[in-house]
């Protein structure tokens, strides 16, 4: 056995079922590499604490003819301290006295959760574990990790603004890791619509199936291609919805018109038949059933199939 406090306790260790197995102390932290993504750098002083333990523990191996043999950050953990005056940990570790300390040790566990799920394949959860990571530790590579977990979630959006903040925030280092950004994000743009939306009414809502996208004016936003649709509203006006069909890798500009309620009416069009598309004095209104405000005044409805 290894004597230094500066290298994890194997608790206990056996064979089961012919597969090897050891059990090892709980640490919660993170490596000395992931810290050095997050920050980009450490003071002297930290580096002098970390190192001094470190070479306690390496000299301790030593004397019994133990030799790592892959020393790296990526396997030097720092662990959170068990002694509360000392900034670094007895077990090879670091630890923030600051109060910001116990954020960061839960945006790590809900980073390592997120992995784990990823593994799993369950993208949905895998997203909301780096939310709440993410919004407590502002780690960059959790950014990342969340727009792929989008993409193969099928959301080419929301992993298109994940990955485009990703890339504005993270530090150089880790940017040089992802080599395969710029082909990433070429090819993401070409699975969205780029959605202009002008209004007569501004600061109206736009939103884009269920999901709020802003206000108007929206110029310029990426959003999932294909047919969905799209409503404006604003208080004190009736509200305008449209059938879209927003294409692959292009731009779509779209004028609506609010109108208000005091001085125009909502009128609702209905039909027994299935497929047909409602139109107003010559204009689209959309699928049946279908809703426009209008003017006081004679107006010219008619249905035709979609067939």
């Amino acid at each position: 056995m290894i004597d230094s406090e500066h290298v994890v306790d194997v608790i206990a260790a056996g064979v089961e079922a012919g597969s090897p197995w050891l059990a090892m102390e709980l640490l919660r932290g993170e490596s000395l590499d992931e810290l050095l993504t997050r920050r980009g750098h450490l003071a002297p002083r930290e580096v002098f604490e970390i190192y001094g333990q470190l070479c306690h523990a390496v000299s301790a191996a030593h004397d019994i003819q133990v030799v790592h043999r892959d020393l790296k950050p990526e396997n030097i953990y720092l662990a959170k301290s068990r002694n509360a005056t000392s900034q670094y940990d007895a077990a090879d570790g670091l630890v923030n006295t600051d109060p910001e300390a116990g954020k960061q040790a839960r945006a790590a566990a809900l980073k390592t959760e997120g992995d784990e799920l990823s593994r799993q394949r369950k993208h949905a959860e895998t997203i909301t574990a780096y939310q709440q990571a993410y919004a407590l530790g502002g780690d960059s590579a959790v950014l990342y990790n969340q727009g792929r977990a989008y993409d193969k979630l099928g959301d080419a959006a929301a992993a298109l603004r994940t990955l485009r903040r990703f890339e504005a925030t993270a530090p150089p280092k880790l940017l040089d890791k992802v080599r395969q950004l710029d082909e990433l994000l070429a090819e993401l743009e070409g699975k969205v619509a780029r959605l202009t939306v002008l209004v007569n009414v501004p600061g109206a809502r736009v939103r884009l199936d269920d999901q709020v996208s802003g206000e108007a004016p929206l110029r310029g936003l990426a959003v999932n291609a294909g047919v969905g649709m799209l409503e404006v509203t604003r208080e004190g006006h009736y509200p305008a919805r449209l059938e879209v069909d927003l294409p692959k890798g292009e731009s779509v500009t779209l004028q609506l018109e609010l109108r208000s309620r005091e001085s125009s009416g909502l009128v609702r069009i209905t039909s027994g038949l299935e497929e047909v598309t409602a139109f107003v004095d010559g204009k689209r209104v959309g699928r049946v059933p279908a809703e426009v405000s209008l003017e006081p005044g004679e107006h010219q409805p008619r249905i035709s199939s979609d067939s």
